[in-house]
Parts: structure tokens; sequence; C-alpha cells
């Protein structure tokens, strides 16, 4: 299976690029997981694709993914929404997940309202990502409700699975290092903040 992570864009400007250019390090931790268990996974980062449609289509059409992974943020969703269709448009049957901090505090509203969404990546998404994506390859669908720390439509109801048990020993994770390379360095795992609506900071 041919997997893309796509970093969308904003549809609004910021005042600083720097605030958004930088592909979140979680995405490239569940880029190297799936490089290190066999899969063919690519990132790419469309932060300043808006208003680039026919370049993301281009993208699109020339990769070919089975599935495509977003990381959200808040301010970037409405861009992921947008790619998604794109996607949906290029190739019907492209598996679309959302993942990340936005996608973790609105998924029942992402599900509820945009139908081109098949699942929602809870919180960490290393471990998650990787099995749901060798569930969908081996197309063995009965199994994909007993993966912790997704969301997704059952029918006409919206399921969240139990949550998955957080990484307790980062260095079992790969080093994304040894295979992508990006300009950023990271010192700790999760939001740097303690404020009361994230909780639980630990995203791609």
């Amino acid at each position: 299976m041919k997997i893309l992570i796509i970093y969308p864009y904003c549809l609004e400007g910021r005042l600083h690029e720097e605030d958004i250019s930088v592909m979140p390090i979680g995405a490239y931790y569940v880029g190297a997981l799936l490089r290190e268990n066999g899969h063919d996974a690519e990132l790419l980062n469309f932060y300043n694709f808006n208003n680039a449609h026919e370049k993301i289509r281009a993208a699109l059409e020339e990769k070919q993914p089975d599935v495509i992974g977003f990381s959200i943020l808040h301010a970037n969703r409405w861009g992921g929404i947008e790619i998604a269709r794109i996607a949906r448009e290029v190739n019907p049957g492209v598996k679309i997940v959302f993942g990340g901090i936005g996608a973790t505090f609105l998924w029942k509203h992402l599900l509820t309202h945009f139908k081109v969404i098949d699942f929602i990546v809870l919180g960490e998404g290393e471990h998650t990502f990787l099995r749901l994506i060798e569930s969908l390859r081996k197309q063995d669908h009965d199994v994909i409700g007993d993966i912790r720390g997704i969301a997704f439509r059952k029918g006409a109801e919206i399921v969240r699975t139990e949550s998955p048990e957080p990484v307790k020993n980062l260095d079992d994770l790969p080093v994304p290092a040894n295979h992508f390379t990006y300009q950023h360095v990271s010192l700790t795992r999760g939001c740097p903040g303690n404020c009361t609506f994230c909780g639980s900071p630990r995203f791609w």
C-alpha cells in the first residue's frame, strides 16, 4: 500500500510563517514506524498549498496513495478537509484518516459532518495508525473495531474505541532521522503548556 502523510495548509494567513511551516515531529514518527514495518510511507508538507488545488491534484495523481493520513491541528483542519475532497475526486477508493490534536478533540464533529473522513486516530498515533494500516492492507475490516485509539462510522453510528496505552519508552520508537530529512529538533514530547483544555498532550 502507498501511504501519504500530509500536513495541510491553514485557510487563513498567519502572522509568522514559521509558526505553520514546519510539519509536526509526530508525523515523522508515524512515518518512520510505518517504514520500519515495511510500508511505503511518504510525507508531504502542504502548508503553503492553499489556493493551489491543481498542484495538489497533480501530486495526488502522481503518488496514487491508497491511504492518506492528515496531521491536523486546529487552524489547518479546513485545509485537510479540502485536500481530502480533492483526493476522493482523484481516487474514490482512497482511505482518509485524520490525526493530531485537532482531530482528537473534534473527532465526533468531524465524523458527523464530513463524510470524506473515514477514520480518526486519537492521541498518540504511531502504533494506532500502524495497526489500522495493517488491517486495511489485509482487508480485515472485522478487527478494526478492536484497534484502540480510533473513531469511525459503523453504519449510521459513530464509534470510538478504547483509549490506547501511551508510549512509555520513546526509545522503542524508530528514529525519524533514519528515514526523513527535517529541520527542527524536539527535546521532549507533547505540548510544553499545561492548560486544562488539552489534558493529554500526546499527538501526531
